[in-house]
């Protein structure tokens, strides 16, 4: 069995692992951005948070 069939239909399965910054933008903007508009505002607004959502992105990554 592989992991992709073991899960939900609803659940979608990343394949891959960017870095905690590309996790964070995509995460925040909800997809491919030529500029980062919204993440920058983001980060510029919330920087307690910006920095805890990274550091899970960042344990996130180095346990796959």
């Amino acid at each position: 069995n592989n992991i992709k069939s073991a899960l939900p239909k609803n659940i979608p399965l990343i394949g891959f692992s960017g870095s905690p910054w590309t996790l964070a933008a995509y995460s925040i903007e909800g997809k491919s951005s030529k500029d980062f508009l919204v993440t920058k505002n983001f980060i510029d607004h919330n920087e307690k948070e910006t920095h805890l959502f990274l550091k899970d992105f960042w344990n996130l990554a180095n346990h796959l």
